[in-house]
């Protein structure tokens, strides 16, 4: 096991997931995985460079708001659990932990607070693969590692382009179109203008279009379209 481990770690080595410059989830988990080969290894120089290119990709990933630049809530929750993997190696290894990579990590908790009608359960817009880094997800622990705060209100993130409403009794999401160049743009769906709506957790509207992800060209054209949405078509 020990030699398939190191295996890993040479191939991560020669096969990092750096396409055209817009690096995403799997860059990301190339990294994550390759913080805990060099802590088992302890390779202090190689996880020392692992952690300034997850810190380098968060302010490249994570907007100022917090919110992944993929444009997916359930992309955004993966993204999150495996900074929290990053931020946790990190802190028990002593590593240098910048203010700013710890202020996103705490947005990025804030974020998935808002998005949430109940506890464990986030509106879903555009794509959902259901990508874990474990079966449990985010723990009650690892959340305890960054500062809660309460979602309740009206709360707009601008450059994810989502309005929510929440309260006791409702909660209502409206996407609204947000988009720069430097984002990759396979995660997003022609969704503008769509909102879900859930009364005391319960959903009512919710968004159906990540129904089908990848095996069908037709389908999943059909499911990222307008009419597969709650919007106005």
């Amino acid at each position: 096991m020990v030699c398939s481990l190191y295996d890993h770690m040479h191939y991560l080595e020669n096969n990092w997931e750096l396409y055209d410059g817009r690096t995403s989830n799997h860059y990301l988990s190339d990294l994550v995985g390759y913080l805990y080969l060099c802590s088992f290894f302890n390779l202090t120089k190689k996880a020392s460079w692992c952690f300034d290119q997850i810190q380098a990709e968060m302010r490249k990933q994570v907007f100022s708001e917090g919110t992944s630049y993929e444009g997916s809530t359930a992309y955004h929750r993966l993204v999150t659990e495996l900074f929290l993997h990053a931020y946790m190696l990190a802190r028990e290894s002593h590593m240098h932990i910048s203010d700013d990579f710890e202020q996103r990590l705490t947005n990025m908790g804030h974020f998935i607070a808002w998005c949430s009608p109940r506890q464990n359960t986030m509106v879903t817009i555009g794509d959902h693969d259901s990508g874990r880094v474990t079966a449990v997800s985010i723990t009650q622990a690892m959340q305890a590692l960054v500062p809660q705060s309460t979602a309740i209100g009206i709360k707009t993130f601008y450059e994810f382009g989502l309005s929510c409403v929440k309260n006791t009794l409702w909660h209502i999401t409206l996407r609204h179109h947000a988009y720069q160049k430097k984002q990759p743009s396979g995660h997003f769906h022609n969704d503008a203008g769509s909102m879900t709506l859930a009364m005391r957790g319960i959903p009512v509207f919710i968004d159906p279009g990540s129904y089908v992800y990848t095996p069908s060209v037709f389908w999943r054209n059909y499911f990222r379209s307008a009419a597969a949405h709650t919007t106005v078509t």
